[in-house]
């Protein structure tokens, strides 16, 4: 790939490589359980836009 002249390029060299874990798809899903609380009526409609519906 060419960069154009334009771009700066700024490289970091490191000493020690950087340990990434990779989490599975599978894993993720659900990990936000009980985190969040959606109201039973969230899709109902708002008072506010009442006179464009």
């Amino acid at each position: 790939m060419r960069i154009p002249e334009y771009r700066k390029v700024y490289v970091t060299i490191l000493d020690e490589p950087i340990e990434t874990e990779k989490k599975s798809r599978d894993s993720m899903f659900g990990y936000l359980r009980g985190e969040y609380k959606i109201a039973s009526d969230f899709d109902a409609p708002l008072e506010d836009f009442k006179e464009y519906m």
